[in-house]
C-alpha cells in the first residue's frame, strides 16, 4: 500500500501567488499596450488609468468626466461621431481596449501562460 499525502495549503499558497503576479503583469502590460490606441490632447485621459487603477486587481479605469464619450466616440453634446487628433498617438481610437486587445491578445495570453507554468 502507498500513501500519498499532499499538502494543499503550501500548493495553494504557492499558485495564489503566482496568480497574483501574473494579475499584476497583464494589467501592466495591458496598461502598457493600449496607451497609443487611447486619444491624446493634453494626457488627462492616457494617464488617468495609472491614478484610477489598482494595477493587479484585474481591473483598467480611466476615469476623466469625458472618458466615457470618448470611449464611445460619439460626443454627448451634439451626437456626432468624434475624431481624433492623431499627433501624439496615432493608433488613437474609439474603444482603446478593444483595439488593444485585438492586436495583443496572444501575447497577454502568453505573459499569463508563462508565469503560471513557472515551477520558481
Amino acid at each position: 500500500m502507498i500513501t500519498v499525502k499532499i499538502q494543499m495549503q503550501d500548493l495553494t499558497k504557492k499558485f495564489e501567488k503566482r496568480v497574483n503576479r501574473a494579475q499584476f503583469l497583464l494589467d501592466s502590460q495591458i496598461v502598457q499596450d493600449t496607451s497609443p490606441f487611447v486619444p491624446f490632447r493634453t494626457g488627462m485621459l492616457d494617464s488617468s488609468v495609472m491614478r484610477a487603477s489598482q494595477i493587479g486587481n484585474g481591473e483598467i479605469v480611466y476615469d476623466t468626466p469625458y472618458a466615457r464619450e470618448v470611449y464611445y466616440g460619439i460626443s454627448n453634446r451634439t451626437g456626432r461621431k468624434l475624431n481624433y487628433n492623431k499627433t501624439f498617438h496615432p493608433l488613437a481610437s474609439a474603444q482603446w481596449i478593444e483595439q488593444s486587445k485585438s492586436a495583443y491578445l496572444d501575447k497577454w495570453t502568453e505573459i499569463v501562460k508563462e508565469i503560471l507554468s513557472n515551477d520558481n
